[in-house]
């Protein structure tokens, strides 16, 4: 790969990840663009999903724990009136019933009161591993999948459009991480005393980064390949206009689009010379005398992001966390305690 230091090191890729293709098509389209780079991404979505995934190469990778704790927004269009066994549209009815009248008519408010912490089990056909294998794995073979409810935080509700005659609600949300909108879905016709499934659903952002940034990649051709040999259809992914492309080709549309690893981590950013850096990536801590005028402090005990030099300017990049037992909260200096060792200084 070519463009720089922030490339050489590692960054991001913002993917509108289309229907019919899974997570990990796309992450291994992006690892043969890149050749072998290691790639990975900061929170799964199903086949039937759209919108972003955010993915990561080279040493982006190691910050991937301060990652993928970011909130999630998405925009659902739940079905009322019918439950599937997969809580999408690519399951089997389950459970189907007539959606009363006073449904719709209360529906805004109950959408509304999903706010808040909820315990949650996730949708047997999940990603989310069962002794080392995956939910979705085991529920297709047919196996028993206990999962326990966990907390979910929902930030944010809202009932967007109602279609009675479908049967469908579009809601925007704004979760925390490790909510499963399939199971909010499932939660919502619960209250409302009918059966429920997720009929679509688009991921519109992570974080602060955006589906429609315009540095995402997108659309995409995706081109049936057959089955492999448990079954699974395999695709081909590449971006529009590009499906005769070779590896070259792919890989400067793709680093053309890079995030870099500051951005990504949006963390607040703290320039040391060459020897606190150094001291840092030893695994020493090192001594902050101030937070610049502009800049707010973090919580005691937060995560910043260490650059080396002016600017950071220098190639090291270390995560570090602020304030260690006995610096007060708000004080304008402090010590720095290595979380995590991204890209060693030059």
């Amino acid at each position: 790969m070519n463009g720089g230091r922030t490339v050489s090191t590692g960054f991001g890729l913002l993917l509108d990840k289309p229907p019919g293709a899974s997570s990990h098509d796309l992450v291994d389209f992006v690892r043969y663009a890149l050749r072998g780079y290691k790639v990975g991404h900061a929170g799964t979505l199903d086949p039937f999903a759209t919108g972003l995934l955010l993915v990561l190469v080279g040493d982006a990778t190691k910050a991937m724990p301060f990652v993928v704790g970011h909130d999630k927004r998405y925009v659902a269009t739940v079905v009322l009136g019918a439950a599937t066994d997969t809580g999408d549209p690519t399951g089997t009815v389950v459970d189907a019933r007539p959606v009363p009248d006073r449904v719709w008519q209360g529906l805004s408010e109950v959408v509304a009161g999903l706010v808040g912490t909820l315990h949650l089990r996730p949708p047997a056909y999940a990603a989310v591993k069962v002794g080392g294998v995956a939910a979705h794995v085991r529920a297709r073979r047919g196996e028993s999948v206990p999962l326990e409810a966990r907390p979910m935080e929902i930030h944010d509700a809202e009932l967007l459009r109602v279609d009675p005659a479908r049967c469908e609600a579009d809601l925007a949300l704004h979760v925390g991480a490790g909510t499963y909108v399939r199971s909010l879905a499932e939660h919502l016709g619960e209250r409302l005393g009918v059966p429920a499934h997720t009929a679509s659903l688009r991921r519109v952002a992570i974080g602060r980064h955006t589906v429609d940034d315009p540095r995402t990649v997108g659309p995409w051709v995706v081109e049936a390949r057959g089955r492999d040999r448990r079954g699974k259809p395999r695709v081909r992914v590449r971006p529009c206009g590009l499906e005769g492309a070779d590896r070259d080709r792919l890989a400067e549309h793709l680093v053309a689009r890079a995030v870099s690893l500051d951005e990504l981590l949006d963390l607040p950013v703290v320039d040391l010379p060459d020897a606190d850096v150094g001291r840092l990536a030893r695994g020493q801590p090192a001594e902050l005398p101030a937070w610049g005028a502009q800049e707010p402090a973090p919580p005691k005990g937060g995560n910043v992001l260490v650059r080396q030099g002016p600017g950071g300017r220098g190639a090291g990049r270390i995560v570090a966390r602020w304030g260690p037992e006995g610096a007060s909260e708000g004080a304008r200096g402090g010590r720095l305690e290595p979380v995590r060792l991204l890209v060693r200084p030059a």
